[in-house]
């Protein structure tokens, strides 16, 4: 009896033990929508980004196709970062130019923070739509591309640990940028591989070491330093 007991009490604390972190489908394909507040002491700039984001763990690979809206203005932007031979390139495509990039650094894997502290769970959506949602936080030190402290919330599916929202703000050099991020039209596969096709017009395109902080900031989710 008593080591039905402990079985017992060995059950029950394990279905309510906190979630552990998990990992993000390995392939997967997104609409993404991003907001960005940066803040300093004279100014204030508000950025919008949108577009379709591709990551595919098992070929190494990553791809954004987006539209960046600063003051108003859009402006088109594709990168193509393929890690298995160390290079990305950059497309800008209204003006049909591009960038090539050496990539160094690994893929970042595409997951909950290992060391993100688990908050809550909760219904998303109503009724036979309705998911359930894990929520986590996380505190990151970063030094690269540039020195940062970051205050990351995400949120994910408890089934596929499919990303939904991810909130927060990012210090870096007396600037604050606050971000709020999210994810639809979700798909855990690549149904669009020429996503990870660079433009005929980008053959013979200039090689350039540093793509500028925008690109970097687009890439710091993919690129491990």
């Amino acid at each position: 009896m008593r080591a039905v007991a402990v079985l017992c009490i060995a059950l029950f604390a394990h279905c309510f033990a906190d979630p552990q972190p998990c990992s993000y489908p390995s392939q997967w394909e997104s609409y993404f929508g991003e907001r960005l507040r940066t803040k300093s002491t004279t100014s204030e700039t508000m950025t919008v980004v949108m577009g379709n984001i591709y990551a595919d763990e098992v070929a190494q690979r990553a791809a954004e196709h987006f539209t960046v809206f600063q003051s108003g203005k859009p402006m088109q932007i594709t990168i193509i970062a393929d890690f298995s031979v160390h290079a990305m390139v950059v497309v800008y495509p209204d003006t049909q130019q591009c960038q090539r990039v050496p990539l160094t650094q690994s893929m970042n894997p595409q997951a909950i923070f290992p060391d993100a502290n688990y908050m809550s769970s909760f219904r998303w959506g109503h009724g036979d739509n309705a998911v359930t949602i894990n929520q986590w936080f996380a505190k990151l030190v970063v030094d690269k591309p540039w020195p940062q402290q970051i205050e990351y919330y995400q949120m994910v599916t408890t089934d596929e640990c499919v990303p939904v929202v991810e909130q927060g703000t990012n210090r870096l050099n007396g600037v604050t940028v606050d971000f709020d991020a999210s994810f639809s039209d979700f798909n855990t596969t690549i149904t669009n591989p020429n996503a990870f096709v660079p433009p005929a017009y980008c053959q013979g395109a200039p090689i350039v070491d540093n793509p500028g902080p925008l690109v970097q900031g687009l890439m710091m989710r993919f690129i491990k330093y």
